[in-house]
């Protein structure tokens, strides 16, 4: 995008660039932008010809997610049992803003008093992530109706239309990476570990992949992106975007 479009041209604009990829997945790409301030092959200072800055983050998963949330609830004097800390990291994953707020919440709701899995099914918010899969499946389905309901659900129980879409952003995204692996002739069992995912995750997105083909997902996913890159630089309202998603797919 950068290569294409030039707006690194005017050298006096601060660029911040945030770029995602799958461990497993995009080592061609990692290669290609070689994170590290020294690496020649940069692609920042290759564009711009100036000294750049650009740090690798990986996203907390498995044991590392669940150290960070036990550290979090242990820094507000919280206590935590084994089980629930592996079910919050399951039900909210490496959203670590989503994650902060569901740690001061269960901490509040606990004090002095340990944290139980029963609290995480009590408490912590699934509802938006179990709607984002009754919308993809009203999708696949080609049910707009029913996609308008489940989205606008959320709408309005104060959820945000960029929060939305983003979750289907992130979800059309697993189910490209799923769809892919399967067509390499990769084994169900295989996934977890190839793919980081939760358990519940991998099977409800694997049995989602099913109702769609590889070239439709690569077109979704890149019209996705597109929208995406619209609604972050102005050029579409978040609400229009939300609805031009749906009739787009499901058309």
């Amino acid at each position: 995008y950068l290569e294409q479009e030039d707006i690194l041209k005017d050298i006096e604009k601060f660029v911040v660039v945030v770029q995602e990829l799958n461990p497993s997945q995009d080592r061609k790409k990692k290669e290609k932008y070689a994170f590290g301030d020294d690496s020649s092959k940069n692609l920042f200072k290759r564009l711009t010809g100036r000294a750049v800055s650009s740090e690798e983050f990986d996203l907390l998963q498995g044991a590392k997610l669940e150290n960070w949330i036990k550290k979090e609830i242990e820094k507000r004097d919280g206590k935590i049992e084994p089980p629930a800390v592996k079910k919050l990291a399951a039900f909210v994953g490496a959203d670590l803003w989503q994650m902060q707020n569901e740690v001061n919440k269960l901490v509040s709701f606990k004090v002095d008093k340990l944290i139980t899995e029963k609290d995480i099914d009590a408490l912590v918010n699934t509802k938006i992530e179990s709607d984002i899969f009754g919308a993809i499946d009203a999708l696949a389905n080609r049910q707009k109706a029913a996609a308008f309901i489940f989205l606008h659900r959320n709408l309005a129980l104060g959820e945000s239309e960029i929060a939305l879409l983003g979750m289907l952003v992130y979800q059309f995204r697993n189910l490209l990476l799923i769809k892919n692996q399967v067509e390499q002739g990769v084994p169900f069992y295989a996934l977890g570990e190839k793919l980081k995912m939760h358990p519940f995750v991998l099977r409800k997105t694997f049995e989602q992949s099913k109702n769609f083909s590889l070239a439709g997902l690569k077109k979704i996913y890149e019209r996705l992106a597109e929208i995406d890159l619209a609604v972050k630089s102005g050029q579409i309202e978040p609400r229009v975007a939300l609805d031009l998603v749906v009739g787009e797919i499901t058309s």
